[in-house]
């Protein structure tokens, strides 16, 4: 059977890797919820939704092909 992948799975291990943590947090912020990265030495940053995504952290991602139409390429 295959793993179910994490939201954001990739730029969570590299968090990790580093000695941060990176959440999914609802209470208390704008609808639907934002990312929380945090590491080490520095200050924790929200990633916030547009509605439609997390441009933010959407942009770290380099598409597998070069027109990409769907979250998995």
């Amino acid at each position: 059977m295959r793993r179910q992948r994490r939201y954001y799975e990739e730029l969570r291990s590299i968090v990790e890797e580093l000695g941060g943590k990176m959440s999914y947090v609802r209470c208390g912020r704008p609808p639907p919820g934002s990312w929380l990265a945090w590491l080490p030495g520095y200050t924790e940053k929200f990633f916030e939704c547009n509605g439609r995504g997390f441009p933010e952290l959407d942009s770290l991602y380099v598409p597998k092909i070069s027109h990409p139409t769907s979250w998995e390429h």
